[in-house]
């Protein structure tokens, strides 16, 4: 069992502190499945490049609105409470709330 505490979260940043990414499993330990918790501000958009061939992303918006462009498909807009699975591309996520709030968005690498 291993507990990763909120207090001694490692969170990675854009330079702006606009987007973050905090990593939900330890790094010391063999895993087939990778959780992340993103925070993104509106208005701000975050690319991402392609991990290795055969890797699925599934993203569930927790609070806000973000609009993800996976590879060469439509963005799509997703709401609270909405999920997505798609085959790893490069993509961007881009906060959509008119009101100053961030969307948290649970990532998962399989």
């Amino acid at each position: 069992m291993y507990v990763l505490r909120k207090a001694k979260k490692n969170v990675i940043s854009s330079k702006d502190g606009r987007f973050t990414s905090r990593a939900l499993f330890p790094h010391d330990c063999k895993r087939l499945v990778e959780f992340y918790e993103l925070t993104i501000a509106p208005r701000h958009a975050e690319n991402s490049e392609a991990h290795a061939s055969g890797t699925l992303e599934s993203l569930i918006v927790v609070r806000g609105q973000i609009e993800i462009t996976a590879g060469k498909e439509p963005a799509q807009r997703l709401e609270e409470g909405d999920a997505i699975v798609f085959e790893e591309t490069c993509r961007t996520g881009t906060g959509i709330w008119d009101p100053p709030k961030r969307s948290s968005i649970s990532h998962v690498l399989h």
